[in-house]
């Protein structure tokens, strides 16, 4: 979906044919939908959805009650809509999906919004209805309902103040949010990513429903997904490339070597190849320790990939795979992955509201009762390697040392660990 603006004068047909749409893609403003000469509102079709757009933020709203009550007409029935250009609030313009027949003619320097969205989509979306005799509908009963949306809004509202504050609160206990250019540059690359895919299926809809593993694209390497929140995978010793997929292991340990995904890559970027020099030198080091009967876990929490394409997460987990298979079943220890991939915008679903908060215990005690045999690492042997050189940022760091503290695993430095 996009808007576009007109170079010049031409009907709707026309717009269609030069985008290559049919003319029911075409949404055009509510001003231009009605006649110039009008002195009546303009009624919309039972089966014309319409879409509320921010002027500012550009988000849309298709569903009818909820753009009702954002215009002020709650208690309005969403059937046998009749609006004026009038009734919509500045900072908002409504788009009407042109159903209708005829060519209407469409002015120069207008902008149209531009979307495929069949019948079956904007019903559910309830952004239209069938066509059906309404008039038995009793006037009282859309007023209750618009009094339920008016609270269910209210409600979202407060917490998305709360979510706010606490982003604030969180915000305010790292200094480096002030000095540190590269995380407001990674902030706003965020913010950007959220806004553009927000609305796509999350990672738990990218494999067929109700499964219970992801397939990485291109990887060849399938990842057990016991929730939405998780994936993980153990890489076994000599594993083969064409080996099936096994979630079967009896791995168990309390003396564990954590390994987070910034101690083998820098997972900003995905282009970048990895180091063979640290994976080496990491991975002999790692390896003595399995020896002395150590378990090696490496986990992390990567939030992008709850919103990634199936490219996005075939870049961000390649990394890891490779590491894994090339530098750990190779030199015949095996290496157990655990991801959360919760992503930090969905707190608003959660009573908490938290924001920029690792998933703290949750993901290590998943690790302990299901991967683990329910054996928690000993305090006093286990240990995690961070990296804190280069240009790591110091936000970062500082989330890993949190989730450490909350979960009394000791740290150690990458640099001093390999030595």
């Amino acid at each position: 979906m996009s808007f576009v603006t007109l170079r010049k004068s031409t009907r709707v047909p026309d717009i269609a044919k030069e985008l290559n749409l049919k003319s029911q893609d075409i949404w055009l403003p509510l001003d231009v939908c009605q006649a110039k000469r009008a002195t009546k509102p303009f009624v919309i079709k039972d089966n014309c959805a319409l879409v509320l757009v921010n002027r500012e933020t550009k988000e849309c709203c298709f569903n009818r009650r909820e753009i009702l009550e954002t215009i002020g007409k709650a208690g309005e029935s969403p059937r046998s809509l009749s609006l004026t250009p009038g009734d919509i609030p500045e900072q908002y313009a409504l788009f009407v999906q042109w159903r209708y027949a005829g060519g209407r003619n469409v002015d120069e320097g207008v902008t149209i919004f531009h979307k495929v969205m069949n019948a079956a989509e904007a019903f559910q979306k309830g952004s239209a209805f069938p066509f059906a005799d309404t008039s038995s509908e009793d006037p009282q009963s859309w007023a209750n309902q618009g009094k339920q949306i008016q609270s269910d809004l209210a409600k979202e509202r407060e917490k998305r103040r709360r979510c706010e504050e606490d982003f604030q609160e969180r915000a305010s206990q790292y200094p480096s949010l002030q000095t540190d250019s590269f995380l407001h540059t990674m902030l706003g690359q965020t913010k950007e990513h959220i806004t553009q895919r927000r609305r796509c299926p999350p990672l738990v809809y990218l494999s067929t429903k109700g499964a219970s593993s992801v397939e990485v694209v291109g990887g060849g390497v399938r990842w057990g997904r016991p929730n939405p929140s998780l994936i993980y995978r153990v890489f076994r010793a000599e594993e083969s490339h064409n080996k099936a997929y096994t979630t079967d292991f009896k791995d168990a340990s309390q003396q564990v070597v954590f390994l987070f995904v910034n101690s083998i890559c820098d997972f900003r970027r995905t282009d970048a190849p990895l180091d063979e020099m640290v994976c080496e030198t990491l991975s002999n080091k790692v390896l003595d320790y399995t020896k002395r009967g150590f378990r090696v876990v490496l986990l992390d929490h990567l939030p992008t990939l709850h919103y990634s394409s199936p490219d996005g997460i075939h870049q961000t987990l390649s990394p890891i795979v490779e590491f894994c298979r090339e530098y750990c079943s190779k030199k015949g220890f095996p290496i157990t992955v655990l991801l959360s991939v919760v992503s930090n915008t969905i707190a608003l679903q959660s009573r908490s509201a938290s924001s920029l908060a690792l998933p703290q215990s949750g993901i290590l005690n998943y690790f302990i009762s299901q991967l683990n045999a329910s054996l928690a690492p000993d305090p006093a042997l286990s240990f995690a390697v961070v990296n804190e050189e280069g240009n790591q940022s110091p936000f970062t760091v500082e989330l890993y040392n949190s989730f450490l503290r909350r979960c009394s695993i000791r740290k150690v430095a990458r640099s001093e660990f390999v030595k």
